[in-house]
């Protein structure tokens, strides 16, 4: 009766853990965006969070971000589609919102669009516009459809209340900026209901003579980030700032050298 009895619970256990394996396994892994530009040091100009290209095996920028795209369709289906030259995502009310990849008007360049985010959290997609010649990031609010263009990828603080866009072009003039969003995503999308803007900007510099990168949040009121001399050369030493939010707005204070980021 021992044997009959403990048998099946041990089959039952071994089977279990094969099904979470097997469940762990199916699950596609999020790409890590960092940052989109330009960079001498790899061809392919799409990173992650640890500075490695985000496609290796992908020489052509276009080919990584629909990668990046056909993973977010994967992982969210009833979300975001693509038909062709279509891309479509969807708002919490059904309305579908489509970006239809379009030459200029006066011009022989074709714009694309590219989904490159999904943000469950914040509700909010980040989609990115690209040609020859140039490229936008723009967020969509998935509650009310409404778009923000911002400088770049954005990265949020540990609370989802805000986040940091800047850009790290060579030689270019650079910008950074920083947004709050209120209320709560969660808050909002449990009210079932359209909302106003959500998105406030807090502060915003721009520069020819900084670039900036490496923003890590340290807690949910600062952050830092490296910041390089826009004409100076890549693998140049770079300078370490906090962005510290106070009662009187964000202040920030120069740490240090930083090594090659």
């Amino acid at each position: 009766m021992d044997y009959i009895g403990k048998k099946p619970l041990w089959l039952l256990s071994a089977l279990a853990l094969l099904i979470a394996c097997q469940t762990n396994q199916s699950k596609p892994e999020r790409p890590k965006l960092l940052w989109i530009g330009p960079s001498t040091k790899h061809t392919q100009p799409l990173w992650n969070i640890d500075n490695s290209p985000l496609c290796p095996d992908l020489a052509d920028t276009q080919a990584c971000t629909r990668r990046i795209e056909t993973h977010y369709i994967t992982l969210y289906p009833q979300q975001c589609a693509r038909n062709g030259n279509i891309l479509t995502v969807y708002l919490r009310t059904g309305q579908p919102l489509a970006y239809e990849d379009a030459k200029k008007t006066g011009s022989a360049d074709t714009a694309r669009y590219n989904l490159l985010a999904y943000f469950p959290d914040q509700q909010y997609y980040l989609i990115r516009e690209a040609s020859s010649a140039a490229q936008s990031i723009t967020l969509v609010d998935a509650l009310n459809g409404e778009e923000l263009q911002i400088p770049h990828v954005p990265f949020f603080s540990p609370d989802k209340a805000r986040f940091v866009a800047a850009t790290n072009h060579k030689g270019q003039n650079n910008r950074i900026e920083i947004w709050t969003i209120g209320p709560p995503a969660f808050e909002i999308a449990n009210q079932h209901t359209e909302t106003a803007r959500r998105l406030t900007r807090e502060w915003a510099g721009e520069s020819d003579t900084w670039r900036f990168s490496g923003i890590e949040w340290i807690d949910v009121r600062s952050f830092s980030l490296t910041r390089k001399r826009s004409a100076g050369p890549t693998d140049i030493v770079g300078e370490t700032m906090r962005m510290a939010h106070s009662s009187t707005g964000w202040v920030g204070n120069l740490v240090g050298a930083t090594l090659h980021r």
